[in-house]
């Protein structure tokens, strides 16, 4: 079975290609939700969260994310901090994802694949563009941040410039883009990898 990368930048789209992705039935793992859910049910990950970046990042379990994000994304070494403390719980993860699939190709789905290095077990990576002002009205709506924290959050990652030149596959997802043919086509050669 091959396995697919698919990310690109805060606002970009992921999901939203993801799910048509899914339609044609193939495998998808959203990272951001198996973080949730390890946020929710690891009591290991929440201590570790609380110890960097305060007690009150919980409340009876449940994770501020507004507060976190505020906190996560301050510095640089802070993200950084958080990834350390993230990233090995996520991997442990998708791995035991991966091994519970029967297809020709699964997907996972992660904003930080290149940045976390995950992309090198990884056959194929799928970047998924779109223009700024079309990201930022996403993340704002999605969100409900001010458009100087969406621009923030996108400063904190890896600009799209440096990030596509890992990409083997690019969607462009914006109103003037069809999704579905852009999507059959990569589907249709991944298929022919297998």
């Amino acid at each position: 079975m091959l396995q697919i990368g698919i990310t690109g930048g805060m606002g970009t789209g992921k999901s939203t290609v993801c799910k048509i992705f899914q339609s044609l039935g193939v495998p998808v793992l959203n990272t951001d939700e198996l973080t949730k859910q390890l946020y929710l049910s690891n009591a290991f990950l929440q201590q570790k969260i609380k110890d960097a970046f305060g007690e009150n990042i919980f409340d009876n379990n449940i994770l501020n994310k507004k507060l976190l994000a505020a906190r996560a994304f301050s510095s640089a070494e802070k993200t950084t901090l958080l990834n350390r403390i993230v990233h090995p719980f996520v991997f442990a993860a998708i791995e035991d994802w991966q091994r519970h699939q029967n297809s020709k190709y699964a997907i996972r789905e992660s904003a930080l694949l290149i940045e976390s290095s995950n992309y090198t077990k990884l056959d194929y990576i799928i970047g998924v563009t779109s223009a700024m002002p079309i990201r930022l009205h996403r993340i704002i709506v999605r969100d409900n941040c001010s458009t100087q924290e969406a621009i923030d959050r996108i400063n904190k990652q890896m600009p799209d410039e440096l990030k596509s030149k890992f990409y083997h596959f690019t969607i462009t997802n914006e109103p003037d883009k069809l999704l579905l043919p852009q999507v059959m086509q990569i589907h249709q050669q991944l298929l022919a990898l297998y």
